[in-house]
C-alpha cells in the first residue's frame, strides 16, 4: 500500500486509482493539473456509479445534469451532491478562466475526493474494506528539502485557513470566487452571468441610426446582407455576445476541447455542418469566453480562414492536417479545431493522396457515419481524433407533446426581451421616444406580445418538418429580419401618414404572403390561415364580412391588448363595408392571420393540422425506441398499400397493369418487422433523432423483409388516401418511395399461384389458379361467386 486515499480502489478500479495517484504526484509540481484531473475523476467515479444503478443513459450527460438527475432519484445525498458539485466548480474555474489552480485548491479538491470515496465504497463498494483515515498528498522524494511533516503541517494550515477565514462577498468576481457555492447556485451563476453582460452592454454598446431610426440600424444587422452575417472566430462584438443562445452542441464540444487538452499526443476536433449553421459563431463564441481552455490549440475555419492564395482549399486543408497523417500522428504534439463543412470534408478524403496518406483519419470519418444524413452520426474520439457535427443537433427537439425548439424561441424572445442589456428594445425605446411611427415598429410591438414568440417558433418547426428543410443560424437571423422589415425601406422619413395604407407590410403579412422573398417566407407562406377550411372559420369570416361593427367580434377573438393595437391599425374603420373591396379583403386577411399568431388559446386549435401532429407523436415514439407508441401507424400504411392501387377484396392488389378490359390483381400478405426501429432511448426530450421513420414489412408468401423511409409528406399522402383521396399520375410520381415499395411487397406476392381477373365491363371476377397434380400441370380459371 502506498498510503494514498486511492488504495482503496486498486482492486475493484486499477484505472480509477492510477488516476487519483495522478492527481497526488501533480498535486505540489503542477496543482492546476491536479485540480483538473480531480474533475477528471470525479466524472468517472460518478459514470461508474451511474452503471451499478442501470442509468447507463446518463453517461451522455454532461456531469452536473448527472448530478442533477441522482439526487433527484435520491441516490446522491445532498452533502456528497455538494463534495461532487465543488470538484466541478473549482475544475471549470481552472480549466476555463486560469484561477482556482494554485496548491490550496488541490487540496480542497483532494479532500472533496476522499468524502466521495468513502461514500462510493460504504454504498457500492466490498463491505471488508477498511477505509482510513484522510491522508493527506506526499510530496514527491525529489522534493527532500521539506519534510512529511512541514507538508502535512502546510495542508493543514491552508485548509484551516480557507475553512476558518471571513469570506466577504462584496462584488460579482468574490461570489465567482467563492469555492463553497451550493448545489442550487447554478441558477445564481447564470443571473451573475446576465448581470456581467448587461454591464458591458451599457458600457460598451454604441448606438447608431439607420435612416433616421435606431431600431431599423439593429434588426438590419440580422440580413444575410449585413457584415453582422460573416463570422471570424477571431472577434465577437457585443452585439453578437448578446445574441448568443446555448446549445447542447457547445457543452458536447467544450467537453471534448477540455479531454483533448489533458491528451499528451496530436489532437484534432472536427466541427462539422453546413454553411450557415453556426459554426464560426461557436468557435468565436468558445474563443472569448474559454480563453484559457483554447491556448494550446490552433484552430482553422475552412469557411473563414485566409490561406496562401497560390494554393487551393483541398492544398490548404492538407497542409493544415499534415500533422494527423500516418507518416506524423504519432509523432506530432500539434492540437487542432477544425470547422469544416462536410461537402470539403468529402472532397479532401476524396482525393487520391488522402487515400494513400491519411487512411486512419479517412477510417474515423468512415466509421462516424457523419455522411448519412438520414441517420446519427457517431459523436465519438478516438486517440487522436473526436468529431461533432451541427447536422446531429436538430434545430428542434422531439418530446410527447409535439416539438419545441428552445433555440428558436430563445432568440426570438432576445429580439424583444424588456430588458437594459437588449440592444433591439433599447432601440425601440429610442425610436418611440423620438415619435417614430413605422410598419417595423408595429411588427417589433407584434413579435413582443405574450405568445407570439412561440407561435412563430411553431409554426417554423412545423413549416421545417413538413418541406425537409434544413435551418441554418444565419437563414434563421435573415427570416428574424424578413418579418420585421418590409421588402422596401428607402425613404430617409421613417414616418408614415397611416398605417391601414402599410397593412401589407404587418408582420402576419409577410410570415404568410412572402413566397417572393426569402426560402424560409416561401415555405411559411404555404402555413397561410387563409387557405384553411373550418366551421368556426367560415363563420368568422361571414361574421366580418356583414357586421356593421366589427369590434365586439374582435374582441371576442383577441385580447384586450391585442384588440387595441388592431384597433389602432383600422383607425377610425369600424365597418369594413365602408373600405373598397381590396381594402375590405386585405383587412380581413391580415385579421384572421393575427388570429393564428395572435388570438386567444381556446380559438387556436381551428388551425391545427391533425396528420402533422400524428406524424410528431408516431416519430417521437419512434426515436424513443418505443413501438407502442407508434404501432398503429403500421396499420395506416397497410391500409393506404391496398387503397393505393384499389383492392377488389380483402388481402388483394390491383397490379399496376394497363388492360383494356380486364383488371389483374395479386395476393398480397405482409406484417410488421423490426427492421429499421430505434434503440431504447429513456430521454424524455430528444435532440438527436432520426426527422424520418423506416418501417419494415416482412411478406408472408415469401419471408421477405422490405423497408419504408416514412417522412411527412409521404404520411400525408397516406393519411389522405385512407380518407377516399384517390390518386392521380402526379401523386405517383411525387410518392415514387411508396410506389417502388408497393412493387417490392407484390413480388413477394401469391402471384406464382393465383391471379384475380375483373371484368371491368361488368365487374365479373375470376380466379385464375396454377395447379400441379403430381406432375400434371395445368391452369385452372374459374368464376367467384358474387
Amino acid at each position: 500500500m502506498s498510503g494514498s486515499i486511492f488504495d482503496v480502489l486498486l482492486d475493484s478500479d486499477k484505472n480509477l486509482a492510477e488516476l487519483g495517484y495522478q492527481i497526488e504526484k501533480d498535486f505540489f509540481e503542477s496543482p492546476s493539473s491536479a485540480v483538473m484531473h480531480g474533475r477528471q475523476f470525479a466524472e468517472k467515479l460518478l459514470a461508474k456509479v451511474c452503471e451499478i444503478e442501470g442509468q447507463v443513459y446518463l453517461i451522455t450527460l454532461n456531469q452536473y445534469e448527472r448530478m442533477k438527475i441522482l439526487y433527484k432519484d435520491g441516490i446522491l445525498d445532498y452533502q456528497i451532491y455538494s463534495d461532487f458539485n465543488n470538484i466541478r466548480i473549482i475544475g471549470n474555474k481552472a480549466i476555463h478562466d486560469g484561477t482556482h489552480n494554485d496548491v490550496e485548491y488541490a487540496a480542497k479538491v483532494h479532500k472533496k475526493i476522499y468524502k466521495i470515496i468513502k461514500w462510493y465504497i460504504e454504498c457500492y463498494g466490498d463491505a471488508n474494506i477498511e477505509i482510513p483515515l484522510y491522508i493527506a498528498p506526499s510530496i514527491n522524494a525529489k522534493s527532500d528539502s521539506i519534510s512529511m511533516v512541514d507538508v502535512n503541517n502546510l495542508v493543514e494550515e491552508k485548509l484551516s485557513e480557507l475553512l476558518n477565514k471571513n469570506i466577504h462577498i462584496n462584488n460579482v468576481e468574490n461570489l465567482m470566487n467563492n469555492y463553497e457555492v451550493e448545489s442550487n447556485d447554478e441558477d445564481i451563476k447564470e443571473v451573475i452571468e446576465q448581470t456581467e453582460t448587461e454591464n458591458k452592454l451599457k458600457i460598451n454598446y454604441n448606438y447608431s441610426k439607420l435612416k433616421g431610426s435606431y431600431l431599423l440600424h439593429e434588426i438590419s444587422k440580422l440580413s444575410s446582407k449585413s457584415k453582422e452575417g460573416v463570422e471570424s472566430y477571431k472577434g465577437l462584438n457585443p452585439f453578437k455576445k448578446y445574441i448568443h443562445v446555448k446549445r447542447s452542441i457547445q457543452e458536447e464540444l467544450v467537453e471534448m476541447i477540455e479531454e483533448a487538452q489533458q491528451s499528451k499526443g496530436s489532437q484534432l476536433i472536427l466541427l462539422c455542418g453546413s454553411v450557415g449553421d453556426g459554426k464560426s459563431h461557436l468557435l468565436s463564441y468558445l474563443n472569448e469566453e474559454y480563453k484559457g481552455l483554447l491556448q494550446e490549440f490552433y484552430i482553422h475555419n475552412d469557411a473563414t480562414e485566409s490561406h496562401d492564395p497560390k494554393l487551393t482549399a483541398i492544398e490548404t486543408l492538407q497542409k493544415v492536417l499534415s500533422g494527423f497523417s500516418d507518416e506524423n500522428i504519432d509523432t506530432s504534439n500539434k492540437k487542432l479545431i477544425l470547422a469544416i463543412n462536410l461537402g470539403v470534408l468529402n472532397n479532401f478524403l476524396e482525393e487520391d493522396f488522402a487515400k494513400v496518406e491519411y487512411t486512419k483519419f479517412k477510417e474515423f470519418i468512415d466509421n462516424s457515419n457523419i455522411f448519412n444524413q438520414e441517420g446519427i452520426s457517431n459523436s465519438h474520439g478516438s486517440e487522436h481524433f473526436k468529431l461533432v457535427s451541427f447536422g446531429d443537433y436538430n434545430i428542434y427537439e422531439l418530446t410527447e407533446n409535439g416539438a419545441e425548439s428552445f433555440y428558436i424561441e430563445e432568440l426570438l424572445n432576445k429580439i424583444v426581451k424588456k430588458s437594459e442589456d437588449n440592444p433591439f428594445y433599447q432601440s425601440y425605446l429610442k425610436d418611440k421616444k423620438e415619435g417614430i411611427i413605422n410598419p417595423f415598429i408595429i411588427n417589433y410591438e407584434i413579435l413582443s406580445k405574450p405568445g407570439v414568440t412561440k407561435k412563430i417558433t411553431d409554426l417554423l418547426v412545423t413549416s421545417l418538418v413538413k418541406h425537409k428543410k434544413i435551418l441554418g443560424t444565419r437563414e434563421l437571423l435573415n427570416f428574424i429580419y424578413e418579418i420585421l422589415i418590409p421588402p422596401i425601406v428607402e425613404e430617409d422619413n421613417t414616418n408614415i401618414i397611416s398605417i391601414l395604407q402599410e397593412i401589407n407590410n404587418l408582420l402576419p403579412n409577410l410570415i404568410f404572403n412572402s413566397n417572393k422573398r426569402g426560402e424560409l417566407l416561401k415555405i411559411t407562406s404555404k402555413e397561410d390561415p387563409i387557405k384553411i377550411r373550418h366551421r368556426n372559420l367560415d363563420q368568422l369570416l361571414i361574421q366580418l364580412n356583414i357586421a356593421t361593427d366589427i369590434r365586439p367580434i374582435l374582441k371576442q377573438y383577441f385580447d384586450e391588448e391585442m384588440y387595441f393595437m388592431i384597433e389602432e391599425i383600422l383607425g377610425d374603420t369600424v365597418n369594413l363595408n365602408d373600405l373598397s373591396p381590396n381594402e375590405k379583403e386585405e383587412v380581413i386577411e391580415v385579421i384572421i392571420r393575427l388570429l393564428r399568431l395572435c388570438g386567444k388559446e381556446d380559438i387556436l386549435y381551428i388551425f391545427e393540422d391533425s396528420s402533422y401532429k400524428s406524424f410528431m407523436k408516431y416519430l417521437y415514439y419512434y426515436n424513443k425506441g418505443e413501438v407502442s407508441g407508434y404501432k398503429s401507424i403500421f396499420d395506416e400504411v397497410r391500409k393506404a398499400i391496398y387503397n393505393w392501387n384499389g383492392s377488389p377484396k380483402n388481402k388483394y392488389i390491383y397490379l399496376n397493369k394497363n388492360l383494356s378490359n380486364f383488371k389483374v390483381a395479386e395476393e398480397v400478405e405482409f406484417k410488421p418487422n423490426k427492421l429499421g426501429s430505434c434503440l431504447k432511448d429513456d430521454k424524455i426530450k430528444l435532440e438527436r433523432f432520426k426527422r424520418s421513420l423506416t418501417l419494415g414489412f416482412e411478406a408472408t408468401f415469401t419471408k421477405e423483409v422490405s423497408t419504408l423511409e416514412l417522412d411527412y409528406q409521404l404520411y400525408n399522402k397516406i393519411v389522405e388516401i385512407n380518407e377516399g383521396y384517390c390518386t392521380s399520375k402526379n401523386d405517383k410520381e411525387e410518392a415514387i418511395i411508396f410506389v417502388e415499395f408497393i412493387d417490392k411487397l407484390l413480388s413477394n406476392g401469391n402471384m406464382e399461384e393465383e391471379l384475380l381477373v375483373e371484368d371491368k365491363r361488368d365487374n365479373r371476377q375470376f380466379i385464375l389458379r396454377y395447379e400441379d397434380n403430381f406432375g400434371d400441370e395445368e391452369f385452372v380459371f374459374e368464376r367467384l361467386a358474387e
